[in-house]
C-alpha cells in the first residue's frame, strides 16, 4: 500500500515546476479522498472510475481547458485505457503512481510558481514568446536597444508593442526596458530572440551580467555569415562560456501564437533535463513543446528553410503555380538533409516540427517575410528594394550566402540552394534561376 503523506518523498522533483505540479495532483487526490470520509494517512489501495473522473475534472481545471463530462468520461476511458484495463476496473496503487507522473507534464495554463523571464529583443516572435509565459501569470521583461525608446513607453504606458503589433494589447505583466542590468534582475530564465546576424555582439556586451547558472532559450534562426556558426556555437562563444542553452524551433508564426492557435514547437537541448524544464516553461493548453536532444539537426532545418522560402516566393512572384514551388522546396530539402547529415545531425529530425513542419508553414503559409521577399524579387529584380518591402528582417537573405559556403566547406553538390544564393548575389535574375535549375544535367532522385 502507498501512503498519500509519503508520496512527494518517493519522486525525484526534476525541477520546481514538476514539484509543484505533483504537490498540486497530492491535494486533489486527498481531496477526492476526503469527500468520501477517508484518513488522507491510510494506505491507498485502489483509485475506482467514479473517483479518477473527480480527480480528472480537479486536474483539466488545473491545467486551463474546458470541462464536459463527454470529455471528462473520454479521459477516464483513455486513462484506462492506457493501463490495460476497461472503464469498469480499478488502478492499483503503482498505476496511480505512473499516472500522477505523467500528469505532472501535462501543458497548464498557469504556471505552478513564480517566475521573472527576460527576453532579448522586442521584435514578433519575442514579443509573441513573452505572451505565452505572461498569459501563465510570469512576470516578463523584454530588453530593448536605447533607440527603441518609443516602443518601451508605448509597451509600459499601453501594453502594446508598437515595434511588431500596433493593434494586439499584450498583458500587463510583461514590461520592457532598456537597461540590461534591470532586465536581468533575478530571472530564472533568458529569452534569446535577436537575429542572428547581431546576436553574437549583443551577447557580449552583456556576458558580464548574465549570471552564469541562468538558462537560455534561444529562439533565432539562422547561420551567422562572418562564421558559419549556428546560435548552439554563437552563445557559448559570444558570452566564452559554457552556458545552460536549449533552442526552440517549429511551425510557429508569431501572430498565430499571439491569437492563441493551437501551436507545436520543438526545443532542443543536449542536457535533457534542461530541454524538459524548457517544456514545461513554456507548454500551455494552446502551445505544445516537444524535447529533442538533436540541436544540430533542429538548428539547420529551421535555418535553412528559409532559403527555400524566398524559393517558394520567386516562383509565385513569376506567375507560377503550385508544381513549382512545390518541387523546388522539395528538391531543395533534399539538398538540405546532405547539409544535416554532413554535419553529423539526425537526418530524421528533419521529418519533425523544426523540420519539414517548420519548412511547410514558412513556404505554404502565406505570412512569410522570405517568401514575400522572394515574391517581391521576382517581381522587381531589385534586391535592396525587395528587402525593403518585405515587412521585416529576411533572414533567409543571410542564411542563402552562409549555406552556399557550407556547402563549398563540406564539398556538397547543391544545386538549387546555390543557385538562390546566386541569385540573392545578382549574378543571375530570378527568371535566369528558373532557367538554371529546370535544365542542368538530368539524374536520378537521390
Amino acid at each position: 500500500p502507498i501512503k498519500l503523506n509519503i508520496m512527494i518523498d518517493e519522486w525525484k522533483p526534476v525541477d520546481s515546476n514538476s514539484l509543484n505540479a505533483r504537490k498540486e495532483l497530492i491535494a486533489d487526490f486527498k481531496h477526492i479522498a476526503g469527500e468520501e470520509g477517508e484518513n488522507e494517512g491510510d494506505p491507498v489501495t485502489s483509485i475506482r472510475p467514479d473517483q479518477l473522473l473527480k480527480f480528472l475534472k480537479l486536474y483539466v481545471d488545473r491545467i486551463g481547458i474546458p470541462w464536459s463530462e463527454n470529455f471528462g468520461k473520454y479521459l477516464t476511458e483513455k486513462t484506462f485505457q492506457h493501463f490495460d484495463k476497461n472503464k469498469d476496473m480499478i488502478l492499483q496503487p503503482t498505476e496511480i503512481v505512473a499516472m500522477f507522473d505523467e500528469f505532472v507534464y501535462a501543458p497548464r495554463a498557469k504556471a505552478t510558481h513564480d517566475l521573472t523571464v527576460c527576453v532579448f529583443g522586442g521584435g514578433a516572435f519575442g514579443t509573441a514568446i513573452a505572451s505565452v509565459l505572461a498569459k501563465k501569470g510570469t512576470t516578463v521583461r523584454i530588453l530593448m536597444r536605447s533607440e527603441e525608446m518609443e516602443h518601451v513607453e508605448s509597451l509600459n504606458n499601453n501594453n502594446i508593442n508598437t515595434m511588431a503589433f500596433k493593434d494586439i494589447v499584450l498583458p500587463k505583466n510583461i514590461t520592457a526596458t532598456t537597461d540590461p542590468a534591470v532586465a536581468l534582475t533575478n530571472v530564472s530564465w533568458i529569452i534569446h530572440a535577436v537575429p542572428v546576424q547581431f546576436s553574437s555582439g549583443f551577447l557580449k556586451n552583456l556576458k558580464h551580467l548574465i549570471p552564469l547558472e541562468i538558462p537560455i532559450i534561444s529562439v533565432s534562426k539562422g547561420i551567422c555569415l562572418k562564421t558559419l556558426h549556428f546560435m548552439n556555437e554563437i552563445i557559448p562563444s559570444a558570452l566564452e562560456r559554457d552556458q545552460p542553452a536549449a533552442f526552440l524551433c517549429g511551425p510557429s508564426f508569431a501572430k498565430g501564437i499571439l491569437s492563441d492557435d493551437p501551436t507545436a514547437v520543438l526545443v532542443a537541448s543536449t542536457v535533457p533535463s534542461l530541454a524538459r524544464s524548457a517544456q514545461c516553461l513554456l507548454s500551455t493548453p494552446n502551445f505544445r513543446v516537444y524535447t529533442s536532444s538533436d540541436v544540430y539537426g533542429v538548428e539547420i532545418g529551421s535555418a535553412l528553410k528559409n532559403v527555400l522560402a524566398i524559393a517558394a516566393g520567386i516562383a509565385n512572384g513569376l506567375g507560377y503555380g503550385a508544381n513549382t514551388a512545390t518541387f523546388l522546396v522539395t528538391r531543395g530539402w533534399a539538398e538540405i538533409r546532405k547539409i544535416c547529415v554532413s554535419m553529423g545531425a539526425q537526418e530524421r529530425t528533419l521529418s519533425g516540427l523544426s523540420g519539414i513542419g517548420d519548412l511547410m508553414l514558412t513556404c505554404f503559409g502565406g505570412m512569410s517575410r522570405n517568401a514575400e521577399f522572394g515574391k517581391i524579387l521576382a517581381k522587381t529584380n531589385d534586391v535592396e528594394q525587395a528587402l525593403r518591402m518585405a515587412g521585416g528582417v529576411v533572414e533567409g537573405f543571410a542564411t542563402a550566402k552562409a549555406a552556399r559556403e557550407l556547402a563549398q566547406k563540406h564539398k556538397l553538390e547543391l544545386p538549387i540552394i546555390i543557385a538562390i544564393a546566386d541569385t540573392l548575389a545578382g549574378m543571375i535574375t530570378p527568371a535566369e534561376m528558373m532557367c538554371y535549375i529546370m535544365t542542368f544535367t538530368l539524374g536520378p532522385e537521390d
